[in-house]
């Protein structure tokens, strides 16, 4: 399951891919929902009637193309089963990220992240985007959602929630020390994270220790005129 969403989360990030993926996103979409739908490894997903799957998969596509797309998706889908209902949301997201409006985003990332209902894939995915985008939330708020998807050993988007929480701690909460620990689970870990990923973390690593070093000098300095 996870193998999918890293294969598809390094498709979008190639530039090469771009057109492909503009052209075929709702073919795309629909193809992780029916292997999703079709996999018994997914707890619930298993007793799923074939009827319901392919009605609500061919209801799912007739969303994605309808021309006001997103804006009835929350409706909608909420009559859908779990995994269906997760896709469309994060369809509507990213949708809304194309168009760079992130706070018609946040909506849909946040819908998801709240519903509990859905695979942890999806559910993950919401946390971290809303940990990205809402600023309303404190540091510690912040920090709260994505530990949950750092705890779970099997989250396709743990390195993710990783990075998210380095630059909340360096950048919010001016930690450069908790910051390093993030960055390092990622450095430590670089054959199973994709190339760009691990070369932000080096970057921000070496970043964060040469803050690091000016601080520890600047406290040196001032305990020195101090004594």
């Amino acid at each position: 399951m996870a193998d999918i969403f890293h294969e598809v989360d390094e498709i979008m990030k190639q530039e090469r891919m771009e057109k492909f993926w503009k052209e075929n996103r709702t073919w795309i979409i629909a193809f992780i929902a029916l292997t999703i739908l079709g996999t018994a490894a997914i707890s619930g997903y298993k007793y799923w009637n074939n009827g319901v799957k392919e009605t609500q998969t061919a209801a799912l596509i007739e969303l994605l193309d309808q021309e006001n797309f997103p804006d009835s998706v929350i409706k909608i889908s909420a009559e859908f089963r779990p995994g269906i209902r997760g896709i469309a949301l994060l369809a509507a997201a990213q949708h809304e990220m194309d168009a760079e409006k992130p706070d018609e985003a946040l909506v849909f990332y946040k819908q998801a992240a709240e519903d509990k209902n859905l695979p942890a894939e999806f559910r993950e995915m919401g946390q971290i985007m809303t940990a990205r985008l809402d600023e309303d939330l404190s540091a510690e708020q912040k920090l709260k959602l994505l530990k949950n998807v750092i705890e779970n050993t099997n989250s396709p988007w743990r390195y993710r929630a990783h990075m998210e929480a380095a630059l909340i701690q360096a950048h919010n909460n001016k930690d450069y020390t908790a910051a390093r620990f993030h960055l390092q689970y990622l450095l430590k870990n670089d054959a199973a994270i994709p190339p760009s990923l691990i070369n932000k973390a080096k970057s921000l690593d070496h970043i964060y220790s040469l803050k690091q070093k000016a601080i520890k000098d600047h406290n040196t300095i001032t305990e020195e005129k101090d004594s």
